[in-house]
């Protein structure tokens, strides 16, 4: 059976169970496109690496690609369409989880004082407004404050002080 056959009842197959499955569809018939309309049988296992690698580090779109291949080799190997798996063996060291920062009040207040001490004349921007984006920051906690401390040049006043 072809490559992109296979694909295509698989994904009619995950939708018939109520499922959108939209982005590892695309995943698939991503893969499809650069397989080739070839048989399930003579996709080599390099060709799946270099779906899966496609020249850039291992993220978690690497993991991502490859469950979904994963389940579908799952699926065509107990229908009959294929008689092997294409999958590597052995999976790269899965990239480490991002861990926050907490700001203990102290830093949070040296931050202020940072703000309100330096640049006057020299920012565009007044220091109440980095003030009120600091703490606005800082209860969202959408984005680090210490990232914004450094883009700003705030941060290396702060630690030589």
């Amino acid at each position: 059976m072809k490559i992109t056959d296979a694909i295509h009842e698989f994904i009619l197959y995950k939708q018939s169970l109520g499922m959108t499955y939209k982005n590892r569809a695309l995943k698939l018939t991503a893969f499809a496109r650069l397989a080739g309309t070839v048989e399930i049988d003579s996709i080599s296992p390099e060709t799946v690496r270099r779906f899966l690698d496609a020249g850039r580090p291992v993220t978690a779109e690497w993991f991502n690609k490859f469950s979904a291949l994963k389940m579908f080799f799952r699926f065509a190997l107990s229908r009959g369409y294929a008689t092997r798996n294409p999958l590597p063996l052995a999976q790269p060291k899965s990239p480490r989880q991002f861990r926050p920062y907490i700001y203990s009040v102290e830093e949070v207040q040296k931050m202020i004082r940072v703000v309100d001490n330096r640049h006057r004349g020299n920012w565009h921007l007044e220091p109440y407004t980095i003030r009120t984006l600091l703490l606005l920051l800082y209860g969202t906690a959408s984005v680090s404050v210490k990232r914004f401390a450094c883009s700003t040049g705030m941060w290396t006043c702060m630690t030589r002080s």
